[in-house]
């Protein structure tokens, strides 16, 4: 989702919010605003104001290696 937003709406910034558990660094783009920030305890207002939040997606999900 990422690299057709950077393709095809180049007028947005993207900015992602996550806590990164369980992230691998090498899968952060370097094109986006990474707010390190747990969505469940935290406050999300002042960051959707601030950044004049207009389109949000959710993707939360863990990966697994199926082996759990």
């Amino acid at each position: 989702m990422t690299d057709w937003i950077i393709e095809n709406q180049s007028k947005y910034e993207i900015i992602g919010i996550d806590n990164l558990n369980g992230v691998d660094q090498n899968n952060i783009f370097d094109k986006i605003t990474s707010n390190q920030t747990n969505i469940y305890t935290e406050n999300l207002n002042s960051i959707f104001k601030q950044d004049e939040v207009v389109f949000v997606y959710q993707f939360t999900a863990y990966a697994s290696d199926g082996l759990s």
